[in-house]
């Protein structure tokens, strides 16, 4: 089972919408530990992805998921969640 579809089988309702992007972020830095920029084949080859769009601060939940699920996936395609990225993850957010 690919990682975006377990998230979405965790998903219930609304009111566990906190937890779930909480468990979101963990499934992402669990599975990217071990990841170095270095290691990305994409830079190698001089590829830019673009960044993700900006989250416009609203109140809506979903919206923040969408957000945080667009930052995680650009974060991983870039080799960005391992443990010595955290202040490239932190200058970026």
């Amino acid at each position: 089972m690919d990682l975006d579809q377990e998230i979405q089988d965790n998903m219930s309702s609304h009111n566990d919408m906190p937890n779930i992007i909480t468990t979101m972020v963990r499934a992402y830095l669990a599975e990217n530990t071990d990841s170095e920029p270095e290691q990305s084949i994409l830079a190698k080859a001089g590829i830019k992805i673009p960044h993700p769009a900006k989250h416009a601060g609203g109140a809506d939940l979903e919206e923040f998921e969408t957000f945080m699920v667009n930052i995680l996936r650009w974060l991983s395609m870039n080799k960005l969640l391992g443990t010595t990225s955290t202040q490239i993850q932190i200058d970026y957010l």
